[in-house]
């Protein structure tokens, strides 16, 4: 239950640092797909899939945060 605001939060704070619109948009659409899965709007069928796409798209934005803030630190800015 906590993944989404924690992911919401975590994406926000890595934009903040270093904005990056393919990252935001990764998180989101990820977190979408998240929020769907489990709200079984699209069917019971579809649960595993969304979700499973979903967590990669996030750790995927989650990854290029990461990245880009080593990348910032390493440069002294």
């Amino acid at each position: 239950g906590l993944a989404v605001p924690l992911s919401t939060i975590a994406l926000y704070r890595g934009y903040q640092r270093q904005p990056n619109l393919l990252t935001v948009a990764l998180g989101l659409v990820g977190l979408s797909l998240m929020l769907l899965g489990v709200t079984h709007l699209l069917g019971d069928n579809l649960e595993i899939t969304l979700t499973t796409a979903g967590v990669i798209l996030v750790m995927v934005a989650h990854l290029r945060n990461l990245h880009a803030g080593h990348e910032h630190g390493a440069t002294g800015s």
